[in-house]
């Protein structure tokens, strides 16, 4: 017969060192995250205002041309 030895699922307790090790690398990589977040969230609104301007250019240059030819 074999002795086995049960541990009923203890684990040894981190220290404390190693708690606040893991929490400050949880904290780095969610302002990571945050930080990529929000740069990627300015380029969108970024490209979606010079798009705007640029329709609205554009429109204006159709009407002024529309308006003349029709003049003309």
């Amino acid at each position: 017969m074999q002795v086995e030895k049960r541990t009923m699922n203890w684990f040894p307790k981190q220290s404390s060192w190693d708690m606040a090790e893991a929490q400050r690398e949880k904290r780095k990589a969610n302002s990571a995250t945050y930080l990529a977040t929000n740069e990627a969230l300015a380029s969108a609104f970024q490209t979606t205002r010079d798009n705007v301007t640029f329709g609205m250019a554009e429109i204006a240059a159709q009407a002024a041309a529309a308006r003349v030819s029709k003049k003309a």
